[in-house]
C-alpha cells in the first residue's frame, strides 16, 4: 500500500471506531490552497450514541502545536464547540514501525489542548523502570 496522508489514516481509523465520517476540507484550485471547515475541521465524524459532531483536524505529529494554535484562534470553531459540538487534533506519528495517532481536544470555554491520548513508548526488555500498579 502506498503512503497514506494524515487525513487517510485518520478517516480509516474513524471508521474502524465506528464514526459515520467526511472529509469537509475543500481544495481551491485558482490559489492552490486547501481551506478546511471554519479554519480549523478536515473532517466531520457523527456516531450513534455520541451526542453532537466531531470535528477533526489531521496533521503529522511534528506539526500538531501549530494545528491546535491555529485551531484556537478560530472564532467560528468556539461557536461549533458552544453548539455542543467536538473538536480535535490528530497528530500522526509511527511508533516502533506501526502509525498512532496523539489526540488532543478543545473545549467550549477553555481553547486550550486537552491530551486524550498519547502513544506509549516501548521500554527496552530488561530495562523496566518504577512499579507496575
Amino acid at each position: 500500500m502506498g503512503k497514506m496522508s494524515p487525513t487517510q489514516r485518520t478517516l480509516k481509523h474513524l471508521r474502524k471506531l465506528g464514526w459515520c465520517c467526511q472529509v469537509v476540507e475543500k481544495w481551491i484550485p485558482r490559489v492552490n490552497v486547501r481551506k478546511d471547515l471554519f479554519d480549523a475541521i478536515d473532517i466531520v465524524a457523527i456516531k450513534r450514541g455520541v451526542w453532537g459532531v466531531l470535528g477533526v483536524q489531521a496533521t503529522t505529529r511534528t506539526n500538531l502545536s501549530h494545528r491546535l494554535a491555529k485551531a484556537a484562534a478560530s472564532p467560528a470553531l468556539e461557536l461549533w464547540l458552544w453548539c455542543r459540538n467536538h473538536f480535535q487534533v490528530w497528530g500522526w506519528s509511527q511508533v516502533n514501525g506501526i502509525w498512532r495517532p496523539k489526540i488532543v481536544t478543545l473545549r467550549a470555554g477553555q481553547m486550550r489542548p486537552v491530551v486524550n491520548h498519547n502513544p506509549r513508548r516501548r521500554r527496552r526488555a530488561g530495562h523496566q523502570q518504577g512499579t507496575l500498579f
